[in-house]
């Protein structure tokens, strides 16, 4: 329960920073042609009726087989996928948290990692575009109870009130943050920047990534 309210504090203060940025004169024209899709990294929670948190290594792997053959589905210009192993992973899962920490007017001072400089190099592209999703999910059934619930309670409260105003918070069935950012292995910054987040859209449903990528990518296609 403690991560479900982290990640929605991260949403709230977010939410007015929705911007994608570019730096050092970047353009989405600059990167035709010498631009690679390094292999999406996502952790994907799922949320029982008690509201404990997993770790679910299925949902975290749909969700990045779905960001990886969306992102050139919906026309980002990436040449090729290069694949990560398990260090570069975690370099790649840390480092996008760490940028997310900050103002993202920030995010292009930060020197990107050793690890991912040195794949993109010795893969023979400038540039490499990473993506990072971190998403909770609950069941269905459970969240339509839930909601079930917290709507009659709500209608309860009104009537035993005598109509004022009244509210009870009741569970979405999915938040999900979604990290883009293009890193330049010449300069060893990042060059553009977004994320998003989601409320009601998980990264393991192809209708919902596919809309997502289309609203953090929007400044590529």
């Amino acid at each position: 329960m403690k991560r479900i309210i982290i990640v929605l504090l991260a949403v709230v203060a977010l939410s007015s920073c929705a911007t994608s940025r570019f730096y050092s004169g970047f353009t989405p024209e600059a990167s035709v042609n010498e631009m690679a899709l390094l292999e999406p990294v996502s952790r994907q929670f799922f949320l029982d009726s008690k509201n404990n948190e997993y770790y679910s290594d299925s949902l975290s792997v749909v969700s990045e087989k779905l960001m990886e053959a969306l992102t050139p589905a919906i026309g980002v210009p990436v040449n090729c996928v290069i694949p990560l192993d398990s260090l570069q992973r975690e370099e790649a899962a840390a480092f996008m948290a760490y940028v997310a920490a900050h103002d993202r007017r920030q995010a292009g001072e930060f020197k990107i990692p050793t690890a991912l400089d040195e794949l993109l190099e010795s893969s023979g592209y400038r540039y490499g575009l990473l993506l990072f999703a971190d998403g909770v999910s609950r069941d269905v059934g459970d969240y339509i109870g839930k909601a079930a619930f917290g709507i009659g309670l709500g209608i309860l409260t009104t009537i035993l009130t005598m109509g004022m105003v009244s509210f009870y918070t009741y569970p979405t069935p999915a938040v999900s943050l979604m990290y883009a950012a293009v890193l330049d292995s010449q300069t060893d910054r990042i060059v553009f920047y977004n994320l998003r987040e989601y409320e009601d859209l998980n990264t393991t449903s192809e209708k919902s990534v596919r809309k997502q990528l289309s609203r953090l990518l929007k400044d590529f296609r």
